[in-house]
């Protein structure tokens, strides 16, 4: 009995962790203040959307993502890794960066207290985006 518990709760937990949990390790500084490098975290797969494997069909979620959120992302230029940023806007709304100063919608996003500008990458081609 006490084997058939034993392996009933290890299937259990290799299941949450494959289809509900994930665990992660923060691997570039770009998050310092809020996340150190090699800091390790868990996240709820399924906050933003539980998706059929093997596909982009949302089974459901339980909320959209919002500003101040941290999101978890593989980015399509580098597949394999996966990033750890900061949700600064939603869809339908305009992000722009001006003399190191972030607008969304046209009206300045103070910088966090404790924050610090970096240098970060440009993506040419991404939509939405603008350099000036």
């Amino acid at each position: 009995m006490i084997r058939h518990l034993t392996t009933f709760i290890l299937v259990a937990l290799i299941l949450l962790f494959v289809f509900v949990f994930a665990n992660h390790s923060v691997v570039s500084p770009s998050m310092e203040d809020t996340l150190k490098t090699g800091d390790t975290f868990i996240v709820l797969k399924s906050w933003y959307g539980l998706r059929l494997p093997l596909s982009d069909r949302v089974l459901f979620k339980f909320r959209d993502p919002a500003p101040d959120d941290l999101v978890i992302f593989s980015y399509p230029l580098e597949p394999n890794q996966i990033h750890v940023k900061r949700c600064v806007a939603v869809d339908g709304q305009f992000v722009e960066v001006v003399s190191k100063k972030l607008f969304v919608d046209d009206v300045e996003i103070p910088l966090a207290p404790g924050a610090k500008k970096r240098r970060s990458r440009n993506h040419p081609g991404r939509p939405g985006l603008r350099k000036t």
